[in-house]
């Protein structure tokens, strides 16, 4: 408890030293708007994007290089804990494309605003929970074709399915080959913040997890897609929270008639292998944290709001801490691949997320960490008043008839192969596992590696033509 007590205070110290050892740095930087003018309007004037930049600008990111790489060394002690070591450093180049990012529109546009900007036909739709919940559904409309469903992980939005871009996002890959897309917003992100009677800055707002997503954001969001196409099925695809509260919905309820396949894009159930030092840190005290949240009156956690905004804008609106803080603390989350980095996308990236979750929400993944099981949420002495028994009861995967393709990456520091295995010996009706061809394939290259069309999306789209059962 101590060591990871530690671990905790050391990001802390991080994040101190940056506000405030580091102050003069974020004041050059970030404060003084001069230099990110200079710099932008250098870059125009040169065709060879930097290979003519006047030695003034080049010291200037140069030392700013210096000040990110200084950063990064106590975010390496951290690593060196866990016994993992980054093998790479943010260069000259990387952050000289960041900030050509920086003026892309996209970082500010929300999700209609994007598919309509790439001109793709777009419709957002809003369905109501048995227990509820208002749900936004955005919806890429091709009338009479095929209906699928796309729901995001957790503390992400329907956008991150389309901030990798117009090329390679997989809801145009799928409009583009004649499906009605659907992407949906589970609750409390920041298209679900509505509720026909409570308020999100009420504390029964925030009363959920994943499982309540499963039971019943997911049902309300096909019933209602299948009432508005016509259809009488459809494919799900499901990323990371995604596939988790899809395992719940079917272990519950029968979905074979509703769904024809559900294609799960690393599939997170089981969490005994996890490798993400502080996906651990925050399992081992998730509990206390929770509890803590609860008397200080905080139940969301990362929430997309002014002041969120204000703290990416700070943090990771420039080259030197977004390249470092940003980038590092997400690899530090979900695997280290530099290599499918798109460092000038990375403003859009970090301009939707995070979307905010519950506390509870984020908890429930903390409690199946410790107890290394797929169960339901723990109430302690309240178990046997909630549920009858004294622990909470396991999901049943085995009750899931839907047809399933799972797809892993093997550096994906959440979703672990020695975890998935638990789905692909109990679930019934597996018809395809893949391994991305990509070694270090991590989580957040789902949705954002420069490559993920090839390496992921091109199969995704053939499994679909092959397998999926349309009605």
């Amino acid at each position: 408890m101590s060591n990871n007590f530690a671990i905790i205070m050391q990001l802390v110290v991080v994040v101190m030293a940056i506000l405030i050892n580091e102050a003069t740095c974020l004041i050059k930087i970030s404060l003084d708007s001069g230099i990110s003018s200079k710099l932008t309007n250098l870059l125009q004037e040169n065709v060879s994007l930097g290979k003519n930049i006047s030695s003034q600008v080049t010291t200037l990111l140069q030392e700013n290089v210096s000040i990110g790489n200084n950063i990064s060394s106590s975010l390496i002690s951290l690593l060196k804990t866990y016994a993992i070591e980054p093998d790479y450093e943010f260069t000259l180049e990387d952050f000289i494309q960041y900030n050509l990012g920086l003026s892309n529109e996209d970082v500010h546009l929300n999700a209609t605003q994007l598919i309509s900007k790439y001109n793709y036909p777009v419709e957002e739709h809003t369905v109501e929970t048995s227990d509820g919940y208002l749900l936004t559904l955005i919806r890429i409309p091709n009338e009479g074709k095929p209906a699928v469903l796309l729901v995001h992980g957790i503390l992400l939005s329907a956008d991150d399915y389309i901030t990798v871009g117009p090329e390679s996002a997989l809801p145009y890959l799928l409009h583009k080959q004649g499906y009605d897309v659907w992407l949906g917003n589970v609750r409390g992100n920041k298209y679900s913040r509505k509720h026909v009677s409570l308020s999100p800055d009420s504390a029964e707002f925030w009363n959920y997890t994943w499982n309540d997503i499963g039971l019943y954001d997911l049902p309300s969001m096909i019933n209602y897609t299948l009432s508005t196409t016509g259809k009488s099925n459809l494919t799900y695809i499901g990323y990371s929270q995604g596939t988790t509260a899809f395992f719940v919905m079917c272990s519950e309820i029968k979905c074979e008639n509703m769904i024809s396949a559900m294609i799960a894009l690393a599939p997170v159930a089981w969490f005994s292998h996890i490798k993400s030092p502080l996906l651990k840190v925050i399992a081992d005290f998730s509990d206390e944290l929770t509890t803590l949240s609860s008397l200080i009156g905080v139940n969301e956690f990362l929430p997309s709001d002014p002041f969120m905004t204000l703290t990416a804008n700070v943090l990771c609106a420039n080259a030197g801490l977004a390249a470092v803080l940003c980038s590092n603390l997400l690899f530090t989350l979900t695997g280290f691949d530099y290599d499918q980095m798109n460092v000038t996308n990375l403003p859009v990236i970090y301009g939707h997320v995070p979307s905010g979750t519950s506390v509870k929400d984020l908890n429930h993944y903390g409690q199946n960490i410790k107890a290394n099981t797929f169960r339901k949420y723990d109430y302690g002495s309240d178990n046997i008043n909630i549920y009858g028994t004294n622990e909470p009861p396991a999901y049943n995967i085995t009750n899931i008839d839907v047809p399933v393709v799972l797809y892993y990456g093997d550096n994906d520091w959440l979703s672990v192969y020695d975890d998935i295995v638990n789905l692909i010996n109990g679930l019934p009706n597996i018809i395809k596992v893949y391994r991305v061809p990509y070694d270090k394939f991590n989580h957040g290259d789902f949705m954002w590696a420069k490559d993920v069309k090839t390496l992921l999306y091109d199969d995704v789209l053939t499994v679909m033509q092959k397998y999926a059962n349309f009605g």
